[in-house]
C-alpha cells in the first residue's frame, strides 16, 4: 500500500521535523540546506550548477535526483514510501558527516568504514529507531558485497 504522498511543501517540513529530533540537528539541518533542494523538478534551470539533489514529487512517487558539477544529470531514484526516501537522504548526510579526514584514515589501521558505519548508525539512531534499522540492513549488504579489508 502506497504511502498519502506529500506535496514539495510538506515533505520538506516533514523531513526538517524528522532532522530536528536529532542530538546533530545544527549539522544534519546545515547539510540538507547546502546540499539538497525541495523544488518542482522542472525548475533546475533556475538554480545553481551542482553538485546537489533535488527532492521533488509527483504522481509518479517520491524523486531524488542528483545534479552533477556541470549540471549533468545522474540517476533519479524513485520510490512511493516516505520512509525510504527520508533513510536515502538521511544516509548520504550521515556519510558526509560520519566520513574522516584523510589524516584520520591513514593513521587508523584497519578498515576505517567500521568508524564510519559506527558513526552513520549513531546519526540514524539519534534521529528514529526506524533509520537506525535500515542504516543496518544497509551496511550489512554493503559487507556482504564489500568485506572489510583490514589489511591482515
Amino acid at each position: 500500500m502506497k504511502d498519502k504522498l506529500f506535496n514539495i511543501e510538506e515533505l520538506e517540513v516533514f523531513v526538517k521535523s524528522e532532522l530536528n529530533k536529532s542530538k546533530y540537528k545544527k549539522e544534519l539541518l546545515n547539510d540538507l540546506k547546502e546540499t539538497y533542494m525541495f523544488t518542482n523538478y522542472f525548475q533546475i534551470t533556475k538554480h545553481k550548477f551542482g553538485p546537489f539533489v533535488i527532492i521533488y514529487s509527483n504522481e509518479a512517487g517520491y524523486h531524488k535526483l542528483g545534479i552533477g558539477d556541470c549540471g549533468e544529470l545522474h540517476k533519479d531514484n524513485k520510490t512511493y514510501t516516505l520512509s525510504e526516501l527520508c533513510f536515502s537522504i538521511f544516509w548520504d548526510i550521515a556519510f558526509r558527516l560520519s566520513t574522516p579526514p584523510v589524516y584520520i584514515v591513514k593513521d587508523f589501521s584497519g578498515d576505517w568504514r567500521r568508524w564510519s558505519f559506527e558513526k552513520r548508525l549513531e546519526i540514524l539512531s539519534s534521529i528514529d529507531e526506524v533509520y537506525y534499522q535500515m542504516g543496518k540492513k544497509e551496511i550489512a549488504e554493503i559487507l556482504t558485497r564489500n568485506p572489510y579489508d583490514d589489511g591482515m
